[in-house]
């Protein structure tokens, strides 16, 4: 069964594929990792902070057949908050990802998506 990808990105995604480049534009939702931080001393005078992660907003219940991709902070997340989900994944951006990149060295696009073991 194919199974339907929905981009909860800001941003259209472009997906290389052996039939060539799909682009995926944005739902219109956006899942984001919301974080707190919290004093965790000083360095030379300096504050430090430590981010925590305290949820994960606009991320769909699943759904059969219905993939979410969103970004590589919204795994990280669900990960720290001991949820794994086999319908979420990020974008590929790894350096042994193979995400293509323009002339600047930006991200153009995937050659595939990744999720949290």
């Amino acid at each position: 069964m194919q199974k339907q990808l929905v981009n909860l990105t800001p941003h259209t995604l472009n997906l290389y594929t052996d039939a060539g480049v799909v682009e995926l534009p944005t739902s219109g939702t956006i899942a984001r990792a919301r974080n707190r931080s919290v004093p965790g001393g000083n360095a030379g005078g300096i504050p430090i902070y430590v981010h925590t992660f305290a949820d994960v907003e606009g991320l769909p219940d699943p759904v059969d057949g219905t993939v979410y991709v969103t970004s590589a902070l919204v795994l990280k997340a669900l990960r720290a908050a001991g949820i794994q989900r086999t319908d979420v994944v990020a974008p590929g951006t790894g350096p042994n990802d193979g995400a293509v990149r323009d002339e600047r060295g930006r991200v153009s696009g995937v050659t595939r998506l990744v999720r949290e073991a």
